[in-house]
């Protein structure tokens, strides 16, 4: 679950850094 977790906010992220708000 973690894992999944982690993966998740890195996409997040990504997504973030790339569409910022």
């Amino acid at each position: 679950e973690d894992n999944y977790f982690e993966s998740k906010t890195k996409v997040c992220k990504c997504i973030s850094f790339i569409f910022p708000d």
